[in-house]
């Protein structure tokens, strides 16, 4: 029987996505204003709003399988897997719709380490990351036990936003059970209100 992915729309709904064209209302509003938008296939342009030059040093990454000095944005990004605990599970007998956002969520952390979220920075600078806005497909069910493998992409970024696009696959059989696409903002805790990136 056909599949959700074999809609037409979906499927060019996916490549779009993939191929960092945006949608929905927060980011229709970041092209509508005048803060400035880089195109994020260079790493520097980002981790330069997070750091003084002498700050920056990458680690090592055996889930990419290079070392992450270079200046291009892996894409995907290959980082986080998962496996579907009984408490994700609802009535039906899949993860709940509410896990799929935890399961994201957990997912974004080594993407945002990679770009220079990390714990270290966010510790010394007082900062973090809000959601503003984020949209989910669910595609396939997973069920208890299942493992899980994420690829994250850069769609875009601002001085204090960032734009990203997941998806989820069953790492044993192969299909794409879900998307995730979300806007964060880099957040003063202290204000609690958004501010530029390398500001605080």
């Amino acid at each position: 029987a056909p599949g959700v992915l074999d809609s037409p729309d979906i499927a060019s709904g996916l490549e779009q996505r993939r191929a960092g064209i945006g949608f929905g209302r927060a980011h229709e509003r970041w092209q509508a204003s005048d803060m400035p938008v880089a195109c994020p296939m260079r790493r520097s342009d980002l981790r330069s709003l997070l750091f003084p030059p002498a700050w920056i040093a990458f680690p090592m990454s055996a889930a990419n399988g290079r070392q992450q000095g270079g200046d291009e944005i892996p894409a995907p990004f290959v980082g986080a897997t998962a496996v579907v605990l009984p408490e994700w599970i609802d009535y039906n007998g899949h993860m709940n719709v509410g896990y799929y956002h935890v399961a994201f969520d957990v997912a974004s952390e080594p993407f945002f380490e990679f770009l220079g979220f990390t714990p270290e920075y966010r510790e010394a600078h007082g900062i973090s990351t809000f959601a503003l806005e984020s949209h989910l497909a669910f595609l396939r069910e997973v069920k208890v036990g299942d493992r899980l493998r994420f690829e994250a992409r850069l769609l875009d970024h601002d001085y204090k936003r960032v734009h990203f696009f997941q998806e989820m696959y069953h790492a044993d059989e192969g299909y794409l059970a879900a998307t995730y696409e979300s806007v964060s903002s880099h957040v003063d805790l202290a204000a609690r209100r958004t501010a530029p990136m390398g500001e605080t």
